[in-house]
């Protein structure tokens, strides 16, 4: 899933591209939930301190006090347990690295695409952006390998694209992808090896 504050409806409250979103991301998780019937669920996304807040559990240091998920100090863990607040799922751990996914949880990956899509986007047009956001689709669909040279075409975090392509996977599916704000969006959902 993707870590973009606009999934917070009082950050980007007519966004509707993000409104799309953040339902595929609820839509995804609770099927995945019901058919594996899993209640818990592992957040792992980047824990890096240009993301921090001192505000555990809240949005407030992005202008959203009264949107509180309840714990964490990192946007995109935030962002996560944002989008599955409806579900009533517990949230098991949060970590940086996938490691080996527990059969008997959800692991939600949180990361983003390039930055680079659009002449708006946070990094500009990045040349070859485009291109890279067709093949990332078809690598969360399983249709691909993941592309290389992932930080030189906008993508902030690369390290949990690249633990990602390790992740033993004999079911993968694409649910939706977005780049309406230039970011590469991306909801996918693997059955993992056991």
């Amino acid at each position: 899933m993707p870590g973009s504050p606009a999934l917070v409806d009082a950050l980007a409250p007519a966004h509707e591209p993000s409104r799309r979103v953040l339902e595929c991301i609820r839509s995804a998780a609770r099927d995945t939930l019901e058919d594996t019937e899993a209640r818990a669920v592992d957040i792992v996304c980047p824990l890096e301190q240009h993301d921090y807040t001192a505000h555990t559990g809240s949005f407030a240091a992005w202008g959203a006090p009264q949107v509180q998920p309840g714990a964490g100090n990192y946007l995109p863990e935030l962002v996560a347990r944002y989008a599955l607040a409806p579900l009533e799922v517990q949230v098991r751990e949060v970590r940086e690295h996938i490691g080996t996914p527990a059969p008997e949880v959800l692991t939600v990956v949180v990361v983003d695409g390039s930055a680079g899509l659009t002449a708006r986007a946070p990094l500009a047009l990045v040349p070859g952006a485009p291109e890279l956001h067709a093949q990332l689709q078809d690598f969360v669909a399983g249709k691909a390998e993941l592309p290389g040279q992932l930080e030189s075409l906008g993508v902030f975090a690369p390290r949990l694209w690249e633990e990602l392509a390790n992740v033993e996977a004999h079911r993968r599916e694409l649910y939706c992808a977005d780049d309406s704000l230039g970011v590469g969006r991306y909801v996918g959902v693997w059955e993992v090896c056991s």
